[in-house]
């Protein structure tokens, strides 16, 4: 069985730290200094309903876009 909190300090660290690093390479690389077009979301099932009724919003906003 997986420990739940191995993956919560991996996220919080490990992916966190790669995002911050990508976020300003991906911006840089898009053209026109914009977002890059959407072509496949992908979503993870959330942990508990809390977490998934505030990501309702989010994800109407994508399907929109």
């Amino acid at each position: 069985m997986i420990n739940v909190r191995i993956l919560r300090q991996f996220d919080r660290y490990v992916l966190g730290a790669v995002t911050l690093f990508l976020g300003p390479v991906v911006r840089l690389l898009s053209s026109g200094g914009g977002p890059l077009p959407l072509r496949k979301v992908l979503l993870i099932k959330l942990w508990a309903i809390g977490d998934s009724v505030l990501a309702l919003p989010l994800i109407q906003a994508i399907r929109e876009r």
